[in-house]
């Protein structure tokens, strides 16, 4: 079937994608079917992006936001008003109370963007006493499922006096929230400088505000990030692992490829490439593996031979 060259697609780059219909998922929603510049349908669920005007056009050009483990390839449209990195003004509202993850009440600030969708930050972003309809300008973050997110403040996460594969202790201050439920550690450092780390990873660590973090400072996908310190599993060192099923991953552009599944009690389960040669692990048995990296708390593995 795919017999002229592939064009790769690429995270964070954009394509331009075939609209060539509407069908409803298992869930009933409604989906957009997109062709890719290969030829591969992808599914596109459209009520995130009603005012986008989907429905009049023929085309659209997407995001490859991520690829994330599994091969599972997600597509974000481009925005019909924002660009990622660029400063825009938005309108304030007002400012509301919610709880957290940790059962923590946060005060957010609630700003408008140009299609009146709200836009959620935590009110410690933003300067005290801002009016409703006072305009502040910030920049365009991310943009993911419809939502914009914006990022009010100057300088955040100054890595500048880090090195890339050393450890630092912090101690996490508290969650912040942005978007709906985009929850962030804040952990500061000894001169008081404060950093963010995406909660969602690290939720079966067990951290507590108060508590000393060890982390790593890391690079990959293009940005900088501090890894906790996992609770069990070390880089370069070796365990019996689990197993606990067997499933697919996604190889573009059409096929699937085995994978096992390895127990983890601190995050995802750990996935393990199968290696060929009849390698067929007993679900229930131990494997021994190798650490060879942790990433955003997803466990690398290759087995010992």
């Amino acid at each position: 079937m795919f017999l002229k060259k592939l064009i790769p697609l690429k995270e964070k780059s954009f394509y331009k994608f075939t609209i060539s219909g509407k069908v409803n998922l298992p869930d009933r929603l409604p989906a957009f079917i997109l062709i890719d510049p290969n030829g591969v349908k992808h599914l596109l669920p459209s009520e995130p992006y009603r005012y986008y005007d989907l429905e009049s056009k023929t085309s659209v050009r997407c995001r490859i936001d991520r690829i994330n483990c599994n091969g599972k390839i997600y597509l974000e449209p481009e925005h019909p008003f924002y660009k990622l990195e660029h400063d825009y003004d938005f309108s304030f509202v007002e400012t509301r109370n919610i709880m957290n993850s940790l059962n923590q009440t946060e005060k957010i600030a609630i700003f408008t963007d140009q299609s009146g969708i709200e836009i959620n930050v935590p009110a410690e972003d933003v300067p005290v006493g801002l009016k409703h309809g006072e305009i502040l300008r910030g920049k365009v973050v991310r943009i993911k499922g419809g939502h914009v997110f914006v990022d009010f403040r100057k300088n955040v996460n100054d890595f500048n006096q880090m090195a890339v594969g050393k450890f630092y202790t912090l101690t996490f201050s508290h969650l912040k929230t942005y978007g709906k439920h985009h929850e962030y550690f804040v952990l500061v450092d000894a001169e008081g400088r404060k950093f963010e780390t995406r909660y969602k990873f690290y939720r079966k660590y067990g951290l507590q505000p108060g508590a000393k973090v060890i982390c790593k400072l890391k690079y990959s996908d293009g940005q900088f990030f501090l890894e906790p310190r996992h609770p069990l599993y070390e880089i370069d060192k070796s365990y019996e692992f689990e197993v606990i099923g067997k499933a697919f991953k996604d190889i573009y552009p059409e096929g699937k490829e085995v994978i096992w599944l390895l127990k983890n009690d601190f995050g995802k389960d750990i996935l393990l490439e199968d290696e060929g040669n009849d390698f067929v692990p007993e679900i229930g048995t131990l494997i021994k593996c190798k650490v060879i990296d942790i990433i955003k708390s997803d466990v690398i593995v290759t087995t010992v031979k």
